[in-house]
């Protein structure tokens, strides 16, 4: 099944996060295009070079005031600005509040790391990624499941455009750069829509600034211009950096991301002397953990969307197995019923405790659920 993945861009992640704890900064997302825009704010940090603004909201950008200026600058343009000063706090207080809010999509959320990076982390926007592979249908389809997630972050009052891809990277792109104009139509599948993402500009790559300006001198604008070009050439040239998003952003490399998980490690090993040596053992040690297992979830008053199980054998290989609920579970016989599916061996072990031996399993065997 090809992966999708649906990413979210908080515009103006930081005013936002001061607005709707402070509702007198005023609202950058008016009810309607006729209400009157609001006063300009920026967000400001001190560091060695002075005091720079880090963030703005709608009202200030469309004065000319850009993240990454100096207040001395900004102020020189529109003297009435109103400054407020970065609280790193505030904003990761709202974005956790926000991740646990997104996992009623997906229980695969992960931050943007990219964005905190040096380079860029003056912009004061945010995002997310959403893996939503094989689950958009549960929402009405991959449009329905935009314009969901859309409205539920706008009734919290955070500004936001998102965008669903093949990849990752394709997804951060179209988010920022998709020239639909509809939020639903920010969706992109590639290689069919390869002549639309030939026309992304560079930034799309999420390339340091450094590389993204050498680019630009050498007149290498949009994705179009790279993707003909001998690959040799563009590292001799710019170095590694610029073929590694490129693959990213098709596909040809696989993108890692920090997916959130809980505090709390949910996970149930067993180990052993000896190895199991037939399917009776590894039967009744799998119902242990999964017993075990769904009484800790029930303590807790959580259900289990994804889990694991991990065998590991003598000889060192690893047999893992993965299923999904869809629905939070606490039922241990729901979830022995899912594994004996994928444990045909198993299955009558479940539930009868009668079987003949069979080939060895291994020493240790792991079980763990993912986002609970």
């Amino acid at each position: 099944m090809q992966q999708r993945f649906l990413y979210l861009w908080l515009t103006h992640w930081k005013t936002d996060c001061h607005r709707i704890d402070m509702p007198e900064t005023g609202d950058d997302t008016p009810q309607t295009a006729s209400s009157p825009q609001r006063e300009p704010v920026v967000i400001t940090r001190a560091d060695h070079k002075g005091v720079l603004v880090c963030g703005s909201n709608k009202a200030a950008q469309s004065r000319g005031l850009a993240p990454g200026m100096s207040l001395a600058e900004a102020r020189s343009i529109y003297p009435a600005l109103r400054d407020l000063p970065e609280q790193p706090d505030l904003y990761e207080r709202h974005l956790a509040r926000l991740i646990r809010a997104m996992d009623r999509y997906s229980p695969w959320v992960a931050r943007d790391r990219f964005l905190q990076e040096a380079d860029h982390n003056h912009t004061g926007d945010a995002g997310l990624w959403l893996e939503i592979t094989g689950g958009s249908h549960l929402f009405g389809g991959e449009s329905a499941l935009l314009a969901l997630v859309l409205r539920d972050v706008k009734s919290r009052g955070y500004a936001g455009r998102a965008a669903i891809a093949d990849t990752a990277g394709a997804a951060w792109g179209a988010a920022r750069c998709h020239p639909a104009a509809l939020a639903d139509q920010r969706i992109l599948s590639l290689p069919r829509d390869h002549d639309i993402a030939a026309g992304f500009p560079i930034s799309a790559l999420r390339l340091a600034e450094q590389t993204r300006v050498t680019l630009f001198r050498l007149g290498l604008k949009h994705l179009g211009d790279i993707t003909p070009m001998p690959r040799a050439n563009i590292t001799t040239r710019l170095g590694p950096e610029v073929l590694q998003r490129l693959d990213q952003f098709y596909g040809r490399l696989p993108e890692h991301l920090n997916f959130n998980l809980p505090d709390r490690p949910w996970l149930i090993r067993r180990s052993f002397g000896e190895p199991l040596g037939d399917a009776a053992n590894l039967a009744i040690t799998v119902e242990s953990m999964v017993t075990e297992l769904c009484n800790n979830l029930a303590q807790e008053n959580l259900g289990l969307r994804r889990i694991i199980l991990r065998c590991v054998r003598v000889d060192g290989h690893t047999h893992t197995i993965t299923l999904g609920t869809g629905s939070p579970c606490q039922s241990a016989q729901h979830v022995l019923r899912l594994l004996s599916e994928k444990m045909p061996r198993c299955r009558y072990w479940f539930w009868h405790r009668t079987g003949d031996c069979l080939r060895p399993v291994g020493r240790t065997c792991g079980l763990s659920p993912v986002a609970p």
